[in-house]
């Protein structure tokens, strides 16, 4: 199983990229400060594109962590929630390889109104990016970390549901503030610098190397465990 550190940087590596990744955030960004030709408005956007993917981590990994207390508290063997673990990586291997066949966004995302971005980023991390989902094996193998399980024991009430529930928190923000940050920074130069039209010349695709990265967490899933 991989140290804490490491499952932590794995998480603040993965906010990083998609601060980096137009798609999930920056682009729209300097879109709403162009228009209004106010770099408030570019971070009030990228602010609110954040907080969406945030909520959209919360609100699968919360009642994760709830249940993985629950089942812990409930003398569950620790390898019968590390199987738990397991399944979710093939379910990102599944997902991967159905967004590399369809990679469009899912149809009713496009009718979000321009200015519902908490809305929109939100059902774009929950449906599109995945992220969350993405997220459901580091979880699992930090809330085996902290109640100190490493194999087939029995575990009991060392596993303390508070602890879980900062601890799905703390994996929502160690993703959101490093895509808000890099998000904000990549905007701001695009905004001062750039501009949209040089988007033409030195636009890269993300998206294929993003879901890419679901078969690496994936396989890094596997290892953890």
């Amino acid at each position: 199983m991989m140290s804490a550190g490491l499952i932590w940087s794995m998480a603040v590596v993965m906010g990083l990229y998609q601060g980096v990744n137009p798609g999930t955030g920056w682009l729209l960004a300097v879109g709403s400060g162009l228009q209004t030709r106010s770099r408030r408005d570019l971070l009030r956007t990228a602010w609110q594109l954040t907080l969406g993917h945030f909520l959209a981590m919360v609100a699968l990994l919360l009642p994760l962590a709830l249940l993985l207390g629950l089942l812990l508290g409930g003398h569950v063997s620790a390898r019968a929630v590390m199987a738990f673990g397991w399944g979710f990586n093939f379910a990102l291997i599944a997902f991967g390889l159905y967004k590399l066949r369809h990679p469009q966004h899912p149809r009713f995302i496009a009718r979000i109104g321009p200015r519902h971005w908490v809305r929109w980023s939100f059902w774009m991390g929950m449906l599109h990016c995945g992220s969350p989902l993405m997220m459901i094996p580091v979880l699992v193998n930090l809330v085996l970390l902290g109640a100190g399980m490493g194999g087939a024991v029995i575990c009991g009430p060392r596993a303390g549901l508070l602890t879980n529930l900062w601890l799905a928190l703390g994996l929502s923000a160690a993703m959101a503030l490093p895509l808000l940050a890099t998000a904000s920074v990549i905007g701001l130069c695009v905004y001062q610098r750039l501009g949209l039209a040089a988007l033409t010349r030195y636009w890269v695709n993300f998206e294929l190397f993003w879901f890419l990265s679901f078969f690496a967490m994936a396989a890094m899933g596997l290892l953890m465990a």
